[in-house]
């Protein structure tokens, strides 16, 4: 990428203007305005075409690199910039606010480029310390557990070009700050500039997660147009037309094929895949009718949450819960499933309700033959004990919590880290919550009602010596478990959108299961 082009005028231009046409306020106004343009246009260092990776929605625009920010302008012909308004996607960093920085190559597989190599994604992906230059995270918390920025980038030069030279900008921060008069000298220069994200991002492996989701569901639309034989033509038997139609047309055999592994997960429904735009107005993104009647000015409730006039909801309780065909699907991926010491037929979560599970969860724990659920934690088999549960997951940073209540509702949640009593909120976005329905129908296949981060706030997970909980925010909880592993609390909260998932707010635990998802040993 070409470097930037030169400013017009240089500050010592803007002082010899200033000198022609002497002292006065007007003219002393705009060399001041030339020198700082001026000064602007050098600490610009590149521009680069990129996406930024939200939870909800992929924002193309320009990653802006200087030798102190960095900034994220969005495109504003894009839907939801238009209709949201330009700041919800506008991203301001500063240098010293950036812990880790690094260039994410993943390939895409099944997938090739023009020359027939396999696609290759490219992710710019940062750790800060904050968020919005307020809240700041703790200096003796993990740099893994910080705020993650992700930006999709265009090549893998662009992306190494572009990380090399926000880590040379961190380091030139840390470094300034540790001298006391470089460090004054830059808080007193545009103080007023803080770091502002309005959206933490998933980690890579969802982001492709996402994408290969998306490409299964256009790949699945291709498959199912079937050309139609003109009426000019000479009649064909059915078998003629289909040799001629998969001789026209070679991709759309090879889409087929894609489609009948896609057809394992989404319904041959016109609403399969859409449904994860059903989280919400602000997740859905504004319809064709109104962007086509928004003003350029966004609505006034459009400063980060949804409307709830503008919500749509799926079945009863608004959770994504894809539809299923009818009969027993095939799959790509099974459930393994290991009770331990309890009989399969005693556990709570069967392998119909894990494989209901499985496609929620990020992709590295879905590969066939690599992960094993592994039933580490119920009283049926541990005793009622919260601390044997503490002890029994630790390390364990992938889990699954599943519930049932006296009413023989069950529902639960993934939990990406290990539970362990930290006395305060911790987790990533990539948790969810969830409760089954059509449990009670012995004929009827179960369905799922999925709730995932709404990025609303970050109280994902919580545990102490009293509790351990998902969710939080006006002293609510989507599910918590006391420490008698007898009585819990579930309620609507603003981290998942969920409603209440158990019968009832409050509600006895007629079975509890916490369950592992652990890399299979192929050592032995």
């Amino acid at each position: 990428m070409d470097p930037l082009s030169p400013p017009p005028k240089s500050g010592a231009e803007a002082e010899s203007r200033l000198a022609e046409v002497g002292a006065s306020p007007q003219a002393a106004a705009a060399a001041q305005v030339a020198q700082a343009d001026a000064e602007q246009s050098k600490r610009l260092v590149r521009r680069y075409r990129a996406r930024y990776c939200t939870p909800h929605v992929k924002v193309p625009g320009e990653l802006v690199l200087t030798l102190d920010s960095l900034s994220f302008v969005p495109d504003d012909s894009h839907s939801h910039v238009r209709y949201f308004g330009f700041d919800t996607y506008q991203v301001y960093i500063q240098a010293q606010d950036v812990l880790e920085c690094g260039a994410v190559n993943l390939p895409l597989e099944g997938h090739s480029d023009a020359q027939g190599n396999t696609r290759v994604l490219f992710f710019l992906q940062m750790h800060l310390r904050t968020l919005d230059g307020r809240t700041y995270r703790s200096e003796n918390e993990s740099s893994e557990d910080a705020w993650r920025v992700v930006f999709r980038l265009r090549s893998r030069d662009e992306l190494h070009e572009a990380v090399g030279q926000i880590i040379d900008a961190s380091d030139a921060a840390a470094s300034s700050a540790s001298v006391p008069e470089l460090a004054a000298s830059t808080v007193s220069v545009e103080t007023s500039h803080r770091t502002s994200v309005p959206f933490a991002s998933l980690d890579c492996m969802a982001e492709l997660d996402a994408i290969t989701i998306q490409l299964r569901r256009q790949e699945a639309e291709a498959a199912s147009i079937v050309p139609s034989v003109p009426a000019t033509l000479s009649p064909l038997t059915s078998s003629q037309a289909a040799l001629d139609v998969s001789s026209m047309a070679p991709a759309v055999a090879a889409a087929t094929a894609a489609a009948s592994a896609a057809a394992r997960r989404f319904s041959a429904a016109s609403t399969s895949l859409p449904v994860f735009k059903e989280w919400g107005s602000f997740l859905a993104g504004p319809s064709a009718a109104a962007i086509a009647s928004t003003s350029s000015a966004p609505p006034a409730h459009c400063a980060g949450s949804p409307s709830p006039r503008r919500r749509q909801r799926i079945g009863e309780d608004g959770g994504f819960s894809p539809a299923r065909s009818s009969g027993s699907p095939a799959r790509l991926e099974s459930v393994t499933l290991n009770p331990g010491s309890i009989a399969a037929e005693q556990a709570l979560l069967s392998q119909v309700l894990a494989e209901c599970i499985l496609d929620y969860l990020p992709v590295s724990l879905r590969l066939p033959g690599t992960i094993e659920w592994v039933l580490r934690y119920t009283p049926k088999a541990h005793g009622v004990s919260l601390a044997t549960l503490y002890r029994n997951v630790a390390d364990r940073d992938n889990t699954i919590l599943i519930v049932q209540d006296s009413e023989s509702r069950v529902f639960g949640g993934f939990a990406p880290a290990a539970w362990e009593p930290k006395g305060k909120f911790y987790g990533s976005g990539e948790a969810f919550v969830f409760s089954f329905s059509c449990l009670a129908d012995p004929g009827a296949l179960p369905e799922v009602q999925l709730y995932p981060w709404t990025s609303a706030n970050s109280f994902i997970m919580y545990s102490d010596s009293d509790l351990f909980a998902m969710g939080g925010g006006d002293g609510r909880h989507a599910l918590a478990i006391r420490n008698d592993l007898l009585h819990g609390l579930s309620s609507p909260t603003k981290t998942f959108g969920n409603p209440t998932l158990a019968a009832s707010e409050e509600f006895v635990v007629k079975d509890l299961e916490v369950w592992a998802l652990e890399e299979v040993d192929t050592d032995g």
